[in-house]
């Protein structure tokens, strides 16, 4: 017990003896001390009066368990559940944001109602993708493989090359439903709506004497002629300016008669925040 009643450490110690001639039965309590090497410890303490038999308190018993693994699991499922709420609050918001956009316009019901539902697919897509890190992060071309692989058609109709890419929860995201909405535009209008058509999808990492930066390359190939949509919605808005926002980069999309181009230039994501 002298780790409790340390003189150098008072303060949330009860003084037993006064509180039993109050009247107390038993005291329970925990308290945080260090130990003689100077690492901190958790103990639960409960203390008992000690009486003659006539009752008058002679002293009083304490029985001191060590609760530090105990205080410590407690402490990092506080913070678990506090980044579960974060990321429960960002994913609903990520819902409402594709939701809006979604009904907005002059689409139909139910087209909106399976553009509405393959957007969900392909977000909760990017969430198997992070729990599998657990929401550390994941890379670039496991985002990219998993977002197109509904639209290969069981053929080789995607071409992807590109160095190892760290991407952060929130960019590897944006990124799957970013791309979703390249691959829906390319099977609606372009290289994917004709099977002879391909995608080819590369990026490489420069290296500069301060800092690195992402080029990474969409090229339609094979399809029918393509034109610039008269009206641009959701995806396009998504393409190219939350991603270069949510990337500090650039986004340039243009239509050449070969098929859709989407160039994207930004600092290497990383996995710092």
């Amino acid at each position: 017990l002298s780790v409790l009643n340390d003189p150098r450490q008072p303060g949330d110690v009860p003084d037993c003896l006064a509180r039993f001639r109050e009247g107390a039965q038993t005291l329970h309590y925990e308290v945080s001390r260090m130990r003689a090497d100077g690492t901190p410890v958790w103990v639960s303490v409960t203390q008992s009066p000690l009486t003659d038999l006539s009752g008058a308190l002679l002293g009083a018993s304490s029985i001191a368990r060590d609760i530090t693994d105990r205080r410590q699991a407690e402490h990092q499922r506080g913070i678990l559940m506090n980044e579960l709420n974060h990321r429960v609050k960002n994913s609903l918001a990520v819902v409402q944001a594709i939701a809006s956009q979604t009904l907005r316009g002059d689409i139909s019901l139910p087209e909106a109602r399976v553009a509405f539902s393959e957007r969900l697919r392909v977000l909760a897509r990017a969430h198997d993708l992070l729990v599998t890190s657990n929401w550390s992060g994941t890379d670039l071309a496991s985002v990219i493989e998993a977002t197109v692989e509904p639209h290969k058609g069981g053929q080789s109709r995607f071409s992807i090359s590109g160095p190892y890419v760290a991407l952060r929860p929130q960019i590897a995201v944006t990124f799957c439903l970013a791309l979703h909405e390249l691959c829906t535009n390319a099977a609606k209008y372009g290289a994917l709506s004709v099977p002879e058509g391909r995608v080819d999808i590369t990026w490489t990492v420069t290296e500069s004497a301060d800092k690195a930066r992402l080029w990474w390359q969409w090229t339609e190939s094979g399809g029918p002629p393509v034109n610039a949509p008269v009206r641009k919605g959701f995806g396009s808005s998504l393409i190219e300016q939350v991603l270069p926002m949510e990337l500090f980069g650039e986004v340039t999309v243009t239509y050449p008669a070969t098929g859709v181009v989407c160039i994207l230039d930004s600092p290497l994501p990383g996995l710092d925040p």
